[in-house]
């Protein structure tokens, strides 16, 4: 039991770092190409790399397929949301 919360908070915290990451690339794409459709395909291509992590943490599978594939979901959309309205606040308000 100790194991599986061990790897599901190692499964939640590669979610917070990937989406801060994506947040922070889309926000500087958006900035040289304000295309939303790129914004959009770059959170889901960030979200498939966290699962293939988390994948990866999990070898055992002991947390169970659904289980990577949910946990954290939506910490991840509303952390990417919060980090790519930040940058694109601050890049507009100091220019």
């Amino acid at each position: 039991m100790k194991e599986r919360l061990k790897l599901l908070d190692r499964i939640y915290w590669i979610r917070v770092v990937s989406s801060v990451l994506a947040g922070l690339f889309c926000g500087v794409l958006f900035n040289l190409t304000p295309q939303p459709q790129t914004t959009i395909s770059i959170l889901l291509a960030f979200y498939v790399i966290s699962s293939i992590a988390a994948m990866l943490v999990d070898r055992k599978r002991i947390t169970g397929m659904v289980k990577i594939y949910l946990h954290g979901i939506g910490t991840f959309i509303v952390l990417w949301f919060t980090v790519f309205s930040l940058y694109l606040t601050l890049v507009y308000a100091l220019s």
